[in-house]
Order: C-alpha cells, then structure tokens, then sequence
C-alpha cells in the first residue's frame, strides 16, 4: 500500500454485477465493527485478537510485506481469521486505517476459502495504492479520509482473529495463520517477510530494528516471533 499523488488508473478487475465511483476499488463491507481501544504498542480491542509486528515513529506513505497463503479454520460464520498488512493514524477510537492481506471471512464470502481482501475505516489527489504481485490493482481516493489523507503513522504486520469467543471460556478454536504456534528453527507457522515501509517519502527499506515490536494480546491462543537481522559490527 503506497500513498501517491498520481492521477494514472491502472486496469481492474471488478465484480460481474454493480457499479462504483470512479477511483475506487470494490470492497465488501462487513457489519463487524473494527475499532483499536489502543493503536499504540498493545492493542485490545473486544472480540478480536491480534498476533503482530509493529512499528511507529515516523510519517509513513507506505508499506509492503509477503504473506505465506494458508487456509486457516473458521469455528462459526461469525469468526473470521486474517493475515494482513496495516497502515493507521489516530488516537484511541477515532482512528482511520487501510488494510490488504488474505482472510477467511464466511459471514462476508459464503465459504471457507482464503480470498485477497482489502479494507478501510472512515471521510484531492493524495491516494492510497494498492498492488499486488507488484501490479497496481487499485486504490483508496485520499479525500475519504481525514486522519490519513496525508500519512500514517504506524504500520503493522500479522494475524487477525474475530470471534464472540475471543477471550472466553472455553476459547474460539479458529485458527490464525496456519494454527501452529511460532517456529523459528523450522518455520512451520505462518509467516511474513520482506516487511517494508516508506517513511518520510523516502523509498521502501526495512523497519528501524530498534522500534519494530511485536504484541500478543492472547499469547496461550495465539502468538508472533520476530526474527530481527542483526546489525553488522
């Protein structure tokens, strides 16, 4: 997801019936309310869990990351499970985000199948992009909102897990990522790589390993290793 200034539309792919604005990208809306109680360092939010890698400290126009594809478990029509790439800005309950990745979503697709998905919450030529194999799909016109017409400020990486269960007893049993818990030897989990950001309209390079941080708000259910390069001596 990138921020720009550029007026070009790339060729899309849009759904066999309806119609949309010009500039825009389809989206499927869901009724779940997304709404980060705490969008710094630790993030709670009711009925959701997150497992993530995240980093602030900088105006970001952009963010890039390679997800590995599974097809976790889904309990009920009600849960969904994602594994995505976050660009957000705001404080508390007023905040504005754009997300992309891969979700299992029954209540918004009809199915268990892993679908592409792309998302924002909240109100010009400063336009959110987002591309896919490296090829412009579409994106988000910048007068929709008003906390990241120009920026974000932090960006974050990993799973997703909506569920009325999140934090009950007994627990939901849908799956983040592939549902094996985090393997640094083998490498068995869900994973992401060549996580990127664009910070200060600089080009893309790698997260400052001093302020990239990882959050687990249900670290017995599901939870996330960062395996940070080292710096060189």
């Amino acid at each position: 997801m990138q921020n720009s200034s550029s007026s070009k539309l790339p060729s899309q792919v849009w759904l066999q019936y309806g119609s949309r604005p010009n500039g825009t990208i389809p989206i499927r809306r869901s009724s779940n309310n997304h709404q980060t109680i705490r969008p710094t360092k630790i993030i709670v939010t009711q009925n959701h869990s997150f497992s993530v890698a995240l980093t602030e400290g900088y105006s970001y126009s952009g963010a890039k990351g390679n997800i590995k594809v599974w097809n976790p478990y889904v309990e009920s029509d009600s849960d969904y499970s994602s594994s995505q790439v976050m660009l957000r800005n705001g404080p508390l309950k007023i905040y504005e985000t754009v997300q992309a990745g891969w979700a299992v979503n029954p209540i918004v697709y009809n199915d268990t199948k892993t679908r592409l998905f792309a998302y924002w919450s909240d109100p010009g030529t400063n336009n959110w992009w987002l591309t896919y194999n490296d090829k412009e799909v579409g994106y988000w016109p910048g007068d929709i909102f008003r906390l990241m017409k120009y920026q974000a400020t932090l960006v974050q990486w990993g799973g997703e897990v909506y569920s009325p269960k999140v934090g009950t007893h007994p627990h939901t049993a849908t799956a983040m990522g592939n549902g094996e818990f985090p393997d640094k030897v083998f490498r068995h989990s869900g994973t992401m790589t060549g996580m990127l950001i664009e910070a200060n309209s600089n080009p893309l390079k790698h997260p400052d390993p001093d302020i990239i941080f990882v959050s687990s708000d249900e670290g017995t259910c599901y939870d996330a290793f960062l395996l940070k390069k080292t710096r060189p001596p």
